[in-house]
This record gives C-alpha cells, sequence and structure tokens, in this order.
C-alpha cells in the first residue's frame, strides 16, 4: 500500500509511514492489489491509524481503488466498519479508480448505499476537485502545469454554479 500525493504538478507515491497528505487534510490510500480477507483487516488498520496520527488532522480519505480487481466478502465488512469509525471521527471516506466489475461487488454488499454513489470519483483528480469545490480543505500548494491550470478554471466555475 502506498499513499498518493502531488510533487511539483504530479502525482507521486510515497510510503504510508511517511503519512504524505494529497491536501491538507485529505489522504489517497492506494492498495496494489485485491481487497480480500488476507489483507482487508490490516488496510482497515492501516487507514484508522493514519487517522489518529496525521497532522494536519484528517477531513478525507480516499481509497485508490484501480489496482482492485475483487472484493470479497470479508473484505466488504471491513469496509463497513471502516465507513463506521470514520463517520465517528467526522472524516469523510470516498473511492476512487473503482473498475466496473468492483463498483458491482461493492453494489451487491451495500457499500455503495452506505458510503454514497456521490462519494465515487473516476481519479485523484476528481477527489481534489471535490475537495476544493466542497470548500472544506484548503487549496493544495503545488507547481500547476497546463492541465492543472483547466482544472482550476473548472473549479472556480464549479463553486460560482453552487452559490445561491
Amino acid at each position: 500500500t502506498r499513499l498518493l500525493g502531488r510533487d511539483g504538478g504530479r502525482w507521486r507515491m510515497s510510503r504510508v509511514e511517511h503519512a504524505r497528505q494529497a491536501a491538507p487534510g485529505l489522504v489517497i490510500y492506494f492498495v496494489s492489489s485485491n481487497l480480500y480477507y488476507a489483507n482487508a483487516g490490516h488496510v482497515v488498520d492501516e487507514i484508522l491509524d493514519l487517522v489518529e496520527t496525521s497532522r494536519p488532522a484528517l477531513e478525507w480519505v480516499c481509497l485508490f481503488a484501480i489496482a482492485i480487481d475483487d472484493v470479497d466478502l470479508t473484505a466488504s465488512d471491513a469496509l463497513r466498519r471502516l465507513v463506521s469509525k470514520l463517520r465517528d471521527e467526522g472524516v469523510r471516506f470516498v473511492m476512487c479508480g473503482v473498475e466496473p466489475r468492483v463498483r458491482h461487488e461493492l453494489e451487491r454488499d451495500g457499500i455503495i448505499d452506505l458510503i454514497g454513489a456521490g462519494r465515487f470519483f473516476d481519479d485523484p483528480d476528481e477527489v481534489l476537485v471535490a475537495d476544493l469545490v466542497d470548500g472544506s480543505l484548503p487549496m493544495p500548494t503545488v507547481t500547476w502545469s497546463a492541465g492543472d491550470l483547466v482544472l482550476e478554471a473548472i473549479v472556480a466555475e464549479m463553486a460560482t454554479l453552487s452559490t445561491p
């Protein structure tokens, strides 16, 4: 497992013990294998440890699931426990990069209803946009590329649409 963070306008992975935040208050946690009985408990424990020890305190946890091809029932139970504990701590849980087959498994197991369909994103950039539009997290300090400037313009436009 790794954490995803921005460095000079690019996404970079780092070890979990470095507790790198993608933006202040947001970690993007990458699992490099299927989520199943043998690793689900470890994933949950590692995420909960990040919530407990991260500074600044976490407001969002994103599970980057692009490498997950299967989620078994034990892992779904672990995700339920994780979401419950994160809610108790006031931390939002979202997912990105979920493959259609895995999304079907999560739907079958009631995880999508638990998390909320609006908490699933295509990629980490969309998670950052959700942070910024939500207004709960400050803009991350990064070196912007041309693509990021377009993203910044989209965020600004979305913010004006949500203003009454």
